[in-house]
């Protein structure tokens, strides 16, 4: 056991740094511990005449964080070829959320929106996903299924390359109703929603106010909460692959979200919640594929109402840049994907947006953190004529935030997801349960077990933790065990916020042996599993494993 320093001290908590080859199914290889500083992958597609380009080097690109260009510490050309993606097997009883990739793969997600496509489109949507699997899939890359449903998040499957799982689990999709669905804001047709004869004070007030009525107000909340829906699922999804190294290309059928176009006592926190989930999907290398799922008009000069843009939001945390886009070509664009019309060019739309993610070149730079919300926009140059380059305009930073409440919101989120967060990979193996009783020879009752505890040990992957070596190699962490019965209802937990500052040698044998965490969790009559939940609270990367009770 090292000399480190924990707050606060508890008799119970036991931290070691064991070899990481008892604990994991494989060694994790070795692990460069951050200091204020973040790594930003750039994903690339290039292509010439609608083929892709390959064979570039690295000196082919120029990389520009606003404006300035920065050094490239990786490059790699992924194809095809590369996407080997599985769900870690661990020994028996060790339960991990650790994913195994061959260096960095190319993966599919088809999501089908059911929260913000009508219910007169849903079905629309559907037939034409199933079309697309059943005539021009090809299982080339591991490809997941899922569902952003009213009622929560729902992987339909998880990386598989046979399209008649996938069709089959289409199949099974039923149409949802969203009550929130129809409060979406949508300015007058034609306008901004502004009447250029509104004096001064009656703008101000409309942008900064609550709704004036009661009915407006219960529209407002509902868009929001829908629109929260959508966006908490979208990191779920977001936290479930960020540790598949490489691009992950989401095709997203839906109809639309918009942002809301006034700012009142509500709406800071829904903006906050999309300029996170922007950060959440570039961090994971998920680029965004938006299809138009709306039905068909007669009129050529439709355009949905839910696609024309608000008001600028003077008090929003960002940049101008992001407040006047509230669409959903805006989320495509920012994360390197593209937008189609399912309507106009239905077998189009699903083969562009695989075509495209295909083949692409992975750029890694490193840059400093924001001190506060800030988008930085990005913008990849690349040698040659006739080239056309896709990549995500730019990307959110963040500061490190120590809000208490910030962070016990987003472990309850990480307990109440029904997918694991692999953002920070960890295992967990139940210590042996104590005898009930023991007797000596005599048959002779010497002691009975009076506690219903169980001990457990929680490893975390060694390169994943955030260690800032400005603060004396400070380590953050908060550690959640949660005992549930059959019905997923917590019936007791374990809770420990961990600070060290360890010494440099101490953190060489983190690199070499890895980190473990030991305590124990009540385990009263009806518990069924434990939900692990483990938050870098520096770094701000969670990880979740669930561990069914044995004995």
């Amino acid at each position: 056991m090292l000399p480190l320093t924990m707050r606060p001290p508890k008799t119970l908590v036991i931290l070691a740094f064991l070899s990481a080859v008892a604990f994991a199914q494989q060694k994790p290889s070795a692990p460069t511990f951050r200091s204020r500083t973040e790594l930003v992958t750039v994903p690339v597609v290039v292509l010439r005449h609608g083929e892709h380009v390959s064979g570039l080097k690295p000196e082919d690109f120029t990389v520009e964080e606003d404006g300035k260009a920065q050094k490239v510490a990786a490059f790699e050309e992924i194809t095809d070829k590369n996407a080997k993606v599985q769900i870690a097997s661990p020994p028996p009883g060790i339960y991990t959320n650790e994913v195994l990739t061959e260096g960095p793969s190319s993966v599919l997600v088809f999501v089908l929106d059911l929260i913000n496509t009508p219910i007169n489109a849903q079905s629309n949507a559907k037939k034409r996903m199933f079309e697309y699997l059943k005539s021009s899939y090809k299982p080339e890359r591991p490809t997941m299924l899922a569902v952003l449903h009213p009622n929560g998040l729902r992987i339909l499957h998880d990386f598989t390359s046979d399209p008649d799982v996938l069709i089959a689990n289409i199949a099974k999709i039923k149409p949802a109703f969203d009550h929130n669905a129809s409060a979406t804001f949508t300015p007058p047709a034609g306008t901004d929603g502004y009447n250029s004869t509104d004096p001064e004070s009656d703008r101000i007030e409309e942008t900064f106010e609550a709704p004036s009525n009661p009915f407006d107000a219960y529209k407002t909340m509902q868009a929001n909460n829908r629109l929260q829906t959508t966006f908490y699922q979208l990191q779920q999804l977001g936290r479930a692959l960020s540790s598949v190294r490489g691009s992950k290309s989401m095709v997203w059928v839906f109809s639309a979200f918009t942002l809301p176009s006034s700012m009142n006592w509500q709406t800071g926190d829904v903006l906050d919640d999309y300029s996170k989930t922007l950060k959440i999907l570039s961090a994971s290398g998920i680029s965004v594929y938006s299809i138009d799922a709306a039905l068909e008009t007669t009129n050529p000069g439709y355009v949905a109402p839910q696609y024309q843009m608000g008001r600028a939001l003077p008090a929003m945390a960002f940049t101008s840049s992001t407040q006047a886009v509230q669409n959903l070509m805006d989320i495509s664009q920012k994360t390197g994907g593209d937008y189609c019309l399912l309507r106009n060019k239905p077998d189009e739309c699903f083969s562009k947006a695989v075509d495209f993610s295909s083949r692409y070149y992975l750029l890694a730079y490193y840059t400093h953190p924001s001190d506060k919300v800030a988008w930085h926009k990005l913008k990849v140059k690349v040698a040659g004529a006739g080239l056309q380059v896709r990549a995500r305009s730019g990307f959110y930073s963040t500061p490190q935030n120590e809000n208490a409440d910030r962070r016990k919101v987003e472990i309850a989120q990480a307990f109440l997801s029904p997918v694991e967060y692999r953002d920070l990979p960890i295992s967990v193996r139940w210590k042996t349960a104590a005898p009930a009783s023991v007797k000596d020879g005599n048959n002779q009752q010497l002691f009975a077990r009076n506690s219903d505890k169980r001990g457990f040990l929680l490893g975390i992957t060694p390169e994943a933790i955030t260690v800032d070596a400005l603060d004396h190699n400070h380590i953050k962490l908060s550690i959640v065990a949660v005992a549930q019965d059959k019905t997923g209802k917590a019936i007791s937990d374990v809770t420990q916020e961990i600070e060290l500052h360890p010494t440099d040698a101490d953190l060489e044998r983190i690199r070499k042996n890895g980190f473990m965490y030991s305590n124990e969790l009540k385990l009263p009559p009806g518990v069924v599993k434990a939900r692990f939940i483990v938050r870098d609270d520096l770094g701000e990367h969670i990880g979740t494993v669930s561990a069914p009770v044995t004995d």
